[in-house]
């Protein structure tokens, strides 16, 4: 699995602006731009289930952590 250091850093800290602003209190799409490792996407798809998550990056060894989200 691909781990980004500043990925683990901040995504709970982005996680929670999200929440602070509505995000996920309705169904929604939300399209992540460099997704990257997918350690946003991942924590965001599993803590707001109502929103279905596209990441945007092509290079399969970063969507093939992604598949089982």
């Amino acid at each position: 699995m691909l781990v980004a250091p500043a990925a683990e850093n901040n995504k709970h800290y982005i996680l929670e602006v999200l929440r602070a602003r509505g995000f996920g209190a309705r169904p929604g799409f939300a399209l992540e731009l460099a997704s990257g490792s997918g350690q946003h996407v991942t924590l965001f798809a599993s803590d707001l289930p109502h929103v279905l998550w596209q990441p945007s990056d092509i290079d399969s060894a970063s969507l093939e952590v992604l598949m089982f989200v």
